[in-house]
């Protein structure tokens, strides 16, 4: 038994050693590190990216974490001069790539993202064609895959769904059509606000709309036009100022 041992040993500890070895080389290198200045740059456009998606109620509850990959070109070395990263547009939720440039060298990164935020969700069910209340909408929290699964909108109370909406299921745009809120002839309450005081006065509709869009109508006394939004069926929020001269809304007008 001791003369076998003897014997085999060194032989068995070499294919050890060379095993070992080979195994070193086919390891994958470790990845390039980020210089800090660059992850913080591009770390700080990702977050003022998603940011500008996401009505203003919902921000304080949404999360973006972001891992950094895949280094190229000038985004191996520090950059003594300071890195200019552009502003990002975020479509996938899920990875980014971003480009960047120290003095004339150009390179590019890639970040890894997970996004979640509370979106708007039915609390029951809901039938096609029906418009949303507001007791018919939750907040619930998500993980997002894509821009799309988040809606514009602080609350999309008074659009109706496409088809029938089932309990616990989260909106998106795709899924919503505005009611029509105008109609060429209608009558419109043409309201404006300023130094705290509210006034209105009557309009006619010179076209269609739906509710949150940017239409113009005319003062029904003076037949001037009154460029505004409509934030209810009827019911247009003037700008401060109409389009092509027309004039502000004042107080005066309030009992036409």
């Amino acid at each position: 038994m001791n003369s076998f041992l003897t014997r085999w040993t060194p032989i068995l500890l070499c294919a050890l050693g060379l095993s070992a070895q080979a195994a070193a080389q086919q390891a994958p290198a470790p990845p390039p590190v980020l210089p800090a200045e660059l992850q913080a740059a591009a770390q700080a456009q990702l977050q003022a990216a998603w940011a500008q998606l996401l009505p203003a109620a919902q921000r304080a509850q949404a999360r973006l974490q972001v891992q950094f990959t895949a280094p190229r070109g000038a985004a191996h070395t520090p950059c003594p001069e300071g890195w200019m990263v552009p502003a990002v547009e975020l479509h996938s939720l899920t990875r980014a790539s971003i480009p960047v440039r120290c003095g004339s060298q150009r390179g590019s990164v890639v970040a890894q993202l997970q996004a979640s935020a509370p979106v708007w969700t039915l609390r029951s069910d809901v039938p096609a064609g029906q418009a949303l209340l507001a007791e018919d909408l939750e907040l619930r929290p998500q993980t997002l895959a894509h821009r799309n699964e988040l809606l514009d909108t602080p609350a999309p109370v008074g659009q109706q769904l496409k088809t029938a909406g089932r309990a616990g299921q989260a909106l998106q745009a795709r899924q919503l059509l505005s009611p029509v809120a105008m109609r060429k002839g209608d009558k419109i309450e043409i309201r404006a606000q300023g130094d705290g005081v509210q006034v209105s006065v009557m309009g006619l509709a010179t076209g269609s709309g739906k509710l949150g869009d940017t239409v113009t109508v005319r003062n029904a006394r003076t037949g001037r036009p009154v460029k505004g939004q409509l934030i209810a069926p009827g019911v247009l929020l003037a700008a401060p100022q109409a389009p092509g001269g027309g004039v502000k809304v004042k107080a005066m007008e309030s009992g036409d």
